[in-house]
Formats: C-alpha cells, sequence, structure tokens
C-alpha cells in the first residue's frame, strides 16, 4: 500500500517507482456512476464527425 503520512521513510514518487506505478493513479478519486448516469446525453455521448 502507498503511505501518505508524514512517518513514511520514502517519498510518493519514490514508492510509486519501486512499485512501477503512476502516480497519477494514488491521487484518482473515481466518481461515483450515480453521478454519471445523471449527466446529460450530449456530455457523455462522442460528438458526431
Amino acid at each position: 500500500m502507498i503511505g501518505r503520512g508524514r512517518e513514511d521513510k520514502l517519498s510518493i514518487t519514490r514508492q510509486c517507482e519501486i512499485f512501477d506505478l503512476n502516480r497519477s493513479g494514488i491521487y484518482y478519486k473515481p466518481v461515483p456512476l450515480s453521478e454519471i448516469m445523471g449527466m446529460p446525453k450530449a456530455a457523455v455521448l462522442p460528438v458526431p464527425v
């Protein structure tokens, strides 16, 4: 598990390097499906070309 507290000896950057992870994935918070389903279809569907 990636640690985020001050007691961690390795920075998040170094921990991600060791585990071969992208740092963006550590901070990512998924959007609940209920929020996505409530969006208008124009916001979800791609624009026709």
